[in-house]
């Protein structure tokens, strides 16, 4: 229903987010015309249509199982920034946020609705959202145009200063608008299915936050609570498979306080 499209988010600050990570599911595509999902122009009502399938949902946050694609198709993206606030991802992770809910999926696709009842939020914590395969990623690209200068009457002292800066006055800048913000698909690093050494895989959160964390931006004990949440983390998965349901079954036989009858076969 409607009351299920607004977008809702499970914090009031990026600081709630403990993993340096947030991801967005949704359950529904409601706009026809953009070729993604499979609500089709001319089709009328698309209240029950499915968005782009990315992923597979495992479980959802209290336990309750999804084995063998219960949930049917649902999409899920999401991003990741460092412990440094002063790096550009860390600094402009609200634009980022802003054009992965709003602008790419919602506005874009027409993206809307939670994947599970247990949760009132589409976008929430990388820690606080139910337990899937994967999700796509997105990671913002920020170009400075600047250059140095040297202020005689100030001691020959060297200042940065905006390459295109229309004027300056006793060293002020009057003109800032110098920052080019672009958004891509992330770049990050997986484990190969066949020799395990890490290879090139974009848009992936888990093996974007995987290359934060070599990167010294994310620190060991974050990046394994993101895993706890990216099932597929160390396996190059698709969407559907034998592999797909083995690695749902691992987390939630390992995490589930009780194993509910005729889901995951946790015996194994």
């Amino acid at each position: 229903g409607s009351g299920n499209s607004v977008l809702r988010a499970n914090f009031d600050s990026f600081d709630q987010c403990e993993n340096q990570s947030v991801m967005c599911c949704w359950g529904r595509d409601r706009q026809s015309g953009d070729e993604n999902g499979t609500c089709e122009r001319g089709a009328g009502n698309c209240d029950d249509e499915n968005p782009s399938d990315n992923t597979n949902l495992c479980y959802a946050k209290d336990f309750t199982p999804y084995p063998r694609n219960a949930e049917e198709a649902i999409h899920c993206h999401g991003f990741a920034w460092g412990d440094d606030e002063n790096d550009p991802i860390s600094q402009l992770k609200m634009n980022v946020y802003f054009y992965v809910a709003m602008h790419d999926h919602m506005y874009s696709r027409g993206y809307v609705e939670r994947i599970t009842d247990d949760t009132a939020f589409m976008c929430g914590c990388v820690e606080d959202m139910p337990v899937v395969t994967r999700s796509d990623c997105s990671q913002v690209r920020a170009k400075f145009n600047l250059r140095l200068i040297r202020d005689e009457s100030n001691d020959h002292r060297l200042s940065v200063v905006p390459d295109d800066m229309t004027g300056a006055i006793g060293g002020v800048v009057s003109d800032l608008d110098v920052l080019e913000v672009t958004f891509a698909a992330c770049r990050g690093l997986r484990p190969d299915g066949d020799t395990g050494n890490l290879v090139m895989r974009n848009n992936d959160l888990a093996a974007h936050a995987r290359q934060l964390n070599l990167e010294d931006k994310l620190s060991d004990d974050k990046l394994e609570k993101i895993f706890e949440t990216l099932a597929g983390h160390s396996t190059l998965i698709g969407n559907n498979g034998p592999q797909v349901e083995e690695v749902c079954r691992q987390s939630y036989c390992d995490n589930a306080p009780v194993i509910a009858p005729n889901t995951y076969d946790c015996s194994v």
